[in-house]
């Protein structure tokens, strides 16, 4: 039962984490776009952040994979899913329309739905790592 857990939800957030990060990669002039509209990050790093931003998304999705980096990933992709909610939901709170970003740069709109797939990603994330951690423990 944990060993599918783990293993169903390692997949998921492989698949999401490396879907996400495509047109990022592929654009990163655009991805700098819906950087600077979240206006959290100062203008002189947009350009930096949005050439850092989808490889680190790329090495959450590959270390998934591996069982030894599988507990330090999906620590880390559940903290940038939060972070990409809370700073999404801080602009939907303060009434300001950002563009989703999260799978295409011509996107529209993110949404309080985009919020909550964020945090029922990042509650997947830990769910998994949950699943890893008891079944490592019972040695199955």
């Amino acid at each position: 039962m944990f060993l599918l857990l783990e293993w169903g939800g390692a997949a998921l957030l492989c698949l999401v984490f490396l879907a996400a990060s495509i047109h990022k990669v592929t654009d990163p002039d655009g991805f700098s776009k819906i950087i600077a509209g979240y206006k959290v990050v100062p203008s002189v790093f947009i350009g930096w952040v949005a050439l850092f931003l989808p490889w680190v998304e790329i090495n959450i999705a590959l270390a998934i994979l591996i069982p030894k980096a599988r507990k330090a990933s999906l620590v880390m992709g559940a903290g940038l899913l939060l972070a990409f909610a809370a700073l999404t939901g801080w602009n939907l709170l303060q009434g300001i329309e950002v563009p989703c970003g999260c799978f295409s740069n011509d996107g529209g709109p993110a949404t309080w739905v985009s919020v909550a797939r964020n945090l029922a990603l990042a509650a997947v994330a830990l769910m998994t790592n949950y699943a890893r951690i008891h079944r490592v423990a019972i040695g199955k």
